[in-house]
C-alpha cells in the first residue's frame, strides 16, 4: 500500500513537472518570435569589434598580440560560434544572441524552480526575458555582460544544487562556471565570494568543508589556466597582460578621475524599479517563509547581490549595467 502511494505521488509530481515545462516553452517561444524580426539590425560598435576580432582570431591571428582589445577572451570565443549559424554575419550574431539569452533564461528557470518552486520559476522567466530584450536597456546588444550572464547563472544553479545534494563534484562544476564568468568580464570575480562560502556553510567536518572550497576554487582556475595556455601557445601572454591588466588599470584611473555621479546612475536605475518589484516581493516572502531560509537560498541571494553590486558600483554609467 505504501509503495503504491509513493508511486502515485511520484507520477503526480512528474505530471506537474511536465505541465510546468509545457507552460515555460511558450514563454521562450514568444521571446524568440518577438526578437527574431530584429535579427537583421546592424551591429553596435562593440559588437562589431568583437565580431571582427573573433573572425580574425579564427583566421589565425593571435588575440591581444595582433588584435588589441581589453575584453577577456570568452567574449570572442562566444562570438566565434556565430559562424555555425550561417554565412550572413550580422544575422548569425543576432541569432546567437537570442539563443544565448534563451539558454540563460532556461538556467534561471531551473534555478528558481529548484529553490522556490514552479510558480516562482514561471514568474521569473518572463521578467528576465522582458528585461533582457528591452531596447531601453540595450537588451538587444550582445555585450560582455550578456556573455557573463549564462555562466554566472549556471554557476549559481550548480553551487546551490551541490549544497542541497551534498555533492562536491557539483561545486567543482560551479567553479568552472565562475571561471568562465571571469573570462567574460573581470567583475565575475565577485562571484568567488559566494562560491567559496557555499561549502563552508554545509554541516560537515571542517576538513571536508575546506576540501569543497578547494574544489570550487580549482574549478574556477581551470578555464582561466586553459585560456592562459592557449594564449601562451600563440605567444600572446605578454600582450594579454598589457590589454587586460595594464590598459584596464589606466581605464579605471580615467573613470575614477571623472567622478562617480549618483544622480546619473539614478536616472538609469529609476525606470528599472518596476522590474525590481518581483524581486522585492520574493525577498519579503523569503524572509517570512522558513523553507526559503536555508544556506542554499542565502548563497543564491548573495550571488545575485554580488552581480547587482558590480552594476551599482561600476565606474561608468552604461544602461546595460
Amino acid at each position: 500500500m505504501a509503495h503504491d502511494e509513493r508511486a502515485a505521488r511520484s507520477a503526480h509530481e512528474r505530471w506537474r513537472g511536465g505541465l510546468t515545462i509545457a507552460a515555460a516553452l511558450p514563454i521562450l517561444a514568444l521571446a524568440w518570435w518577438l526578437r527574431s524580426p530584429l535579427h537583421d539590425l546592424p551591429l553596435e560598435r562593440d559588437e562589431g569589434a568583437y565580431a571582427t576580432i573573433a573572425a580574425r582570431w579564427l583566421a589565425g591571428d593571435a588575440l591581444y598580440r595582433d588584435l588589441f582589445d581589453h575584453k577577456p577572451p570568452l567574449v570572442y570565443m562566444v562570438f566565434g560560434m556565430a559562424r555555425l549559424l550561417g554565412d550572413e554575419p550580422v544575422r548569425a550574431i543576432r541569432t546567437l544572441a537570442t539563443l544565448y539569452l534563451l539558454a540563460g533564461a532556461s538556467a534561471l528557470f531551473a534555478l528558481a524552480w529548484r529553490l522556490y518552486g514552479r510558480w516562482a520559476a514561471l514568474a521569473a522567466l518572463p521578467v528576465f526575458l522582458a528585461y533582457a530584450s528591452s531596447l531601453r536597456f540595450q537588451g538587444l546588444t550582445f555585450n560582455s555582460e550578456a556573455v557573463l550572464a549564462l555562466p554566472a547563472t549556471l554557476g549559481c544553479l550548480l553551487a546551490t544544487s551541490a549544497m542541497r545534494a551534498r555533492r562536491a563534484s557539483l561545486l567543482a562544476l560551479a567553479g568552472v562556471c565562475v571561471g568562465l564568468a571571469i573570462a567574460a568580464k573581470p567583475v565575475g570575480a565577485s562571484l568567488l565570494a559566494p562560491l567559496l562560502l557555499a561549502p563552508l556553510l554545509l554541516g560537515r567536518p571542517p576538513w571536508r568543508r575546506w576540501a569543497g572550497a578547494g574544489l570550487a576554487l580549482g574549478g574556477a582556475a581551470l578555464p582561466l589556466l586553459g585560456l592562459g595556455l592557449l594564449l601562451w601557445r600563440q605567444g600572446a601572454l605578454a600582450a594579454a597582460y598589457e590589454a587586460l591588466v595594464s590598459y584596464n588599470r589606466l581605464y579605471a584611473a580615467e573613470s575614477l578621475a571623472q567622478g562617480w555621479d549618483p544622480l546619473w546612475l539614478w536616472r538609469i536605475w529609476a525606470p528599472m524599479l518596476a522590474l525590481g518589484l518581483p524581486g522585492l516581493a520574493g525577498l519579503a516572502a523569503a524572509a517570512g517563509w522558513r523553507e526559503w531560509r536555508t544556506p542554499a537560498h542565502g548563497i543564491a541571494a548573495l550571488w545575485g547581490l554580488m552581480l547587482l553590486a558590480t552594476a551599482l558600483l561600476s565606474l561608468r554609467s552604461y544602461p546595460h549595467y
